[in-house]
């Protein structure tokens, strides 16, 4: 499932991880890294998916024209606290009247129950890329069989398992590993 290996356990009890709070403390370099490939590929229109306190993304891309998606408490105070932005609830059946140029999700993919709705969620939204992170199973403890060992994460993927199930999806550019594993992919035409 997902690309996962089989006898891998997933998180049942999942637990919500409230990110108001949350600074550059983690996936800061990812965000530096998607900064200099917004800045090289002249993408002017960014949604960040679970973009939680928005920090990052206001610390690097508050020049360019951002969004962004979060569950509430989070959706209120976004709302509240940087009311010139355009913030949405992360609801994965939404379908915007325009397409962003890119779609993030940072560190989402393995606190979600389904991850092929996110997925799926990106490419109806994105007019070309989508820059997508997790952590990697193996860097993290050396490979394990699950649940992970936080407790906010349903699943944990390793390198190539992540990078097949981006492949259903998205054209690869590029996968590598920051703080978390991160692929920068094109969105494949149909």
């Amino acid at each position: 499932m997902f690309y996962i290996k089989k006898n891998y356990k997933y998180r049942k009890n999942y637990k919500y991880f409230d990110a108001r709070e949350s600074t550059d403390k983690y996936q800061d370099d990812i965000y530096k890294a998607i900064k200099k490939f917004v800045i090289n590929n002249k993408i002017t229109s960014i949604l960040d998916v679970g973009c939680g306190s928005a920090f990052k993304l206001l610390k690097y891309f508050s020049e360019f024209n951002i969004s962004g998606t979060d569950v509430e408490p989070t959706l209120s105070f976004l709302k509240k606290t940087y009311s010139r932005f355009n913030w949405y609830l992360s609801d994965f059946e939404s379908v915007f009247n325009e397409k962003f140029d890119i779609i993030f999700a940072i560190d989402v993919i393995e606190h979600l129950e389904n991850p092929d709705d996110l997925m799926r969620f990106m490419k109806n939204n994105s007019e070309k890329y989508v820059c997508i992170s997790t952590p990697e199973r193996d860097s993290l403890t050396g490979g394990h069989d699950g649940p992970p060992l936080n407790q906010h994460h349903i699943r944990e993927w390793s390198f190539l398992e992540f990078k097949r199930y981006v492949e259903d999806f998205f054209t690869i550019i590029e996968h590598g590993i920051l703080s978390s594993q991160y692929i920068i992919a094109e969105n494949k035409k149909i």
